[in-house]
């Protein structure tokens, strides 16, 4: 008889949507599919929506926008980028790529510390209009 591992936890991502849709949100964590909460100090992990839609459309271009942060386990924000597309303000990107995939990465570390727990949220915006849509996840630091 052959034994079984446990199944993992399955990790939780909370999904509101305003005005912007996506088809799925997906965590990775060093090139694979983010299995339980575990993240290593000094590390990337990656937020994946794809299949986004309901941007406000100029031609083939859209406007996102996109805010990461991190709150503690007071719900406090330690961290917060307001917008990591800032570079794309007047030039707009192509509606086909911010669809298939948008990616948001968060670099673990100070003033994250080992032992704690954090919520990580991600909101894709449009510029254009008043629609986001919220990507959030619970990580704990090793």
């Amino acid at each position: 008889m052959i034994g079984c591992a446990p199944p993992k936890p399955e990790v939780k991502i909370e999904k509101e949507e305003d005005g912007l849709k996506c088809k799925n949100i997906e965590i990775r964590y060093c090139n694979t599919t983010f299995s339980d909460n575990s993240v290593k100090l000094d590390t990337s992990i990656e937020m994946i929506f794809s299949g986004l839609e309901g941007f406000r459309e100029n031609g083939n271009l859209v406007y996102p926008g996109g805010t990461i942060k991190v709150l503690d386990e007071n719900n406090e924000v330690i961290f917060t980028i307001e917008d990591v597309f800032m570079s794309i303000n007047e030039t707009g990107a192509d509606k086909k790529l911010v669809s298939d995939k948008v990616t948001m990465v968060l670099e673990t570390g100070s003033p994250m510390k080992k032992g704690q727990s954090y919520t990580w949220e991600n909101i894709i915006w449009d510029k254009r209009a008043n629609r986001k849509i919220i990507g959030k996840t619970k990580i704990n630091i090793d």
